[in-house]
């Protein structure tokens, strides 16, 4: 529960996004995989936001990461 100061609350994270059709192409190694994912052409660095106010409204934003 919330204490009462608490309106609501919001979370961020931000990632690479690879097209489907490169799964097979990244290695299994999660340093080389994170490697690979950072440098492919077809990368999409995007930033999802959700949050939740004590009311029960909720609301989930993906967007393209970077600069506006």
């Amino acid at each position: 529960m919330w204490p009462a100061e608490v309106s609501g609350c919001a979370a961020v994270v931000e990632r690479l996004v690879l097209p489907p059709g490169v799964d097979a192409e990244i290695p299994d190694d999660p340093a080389a995989a994170e490697e690979f994912a950072s440098n492919h052409p077809l990368r999409r660095e995007v930033r999802i936001v959700a949050g939740a106010t004590r009311a029960g409204c909720d609301v989930l934003c993906p967007a393209p990461a970077g600069p506006r």
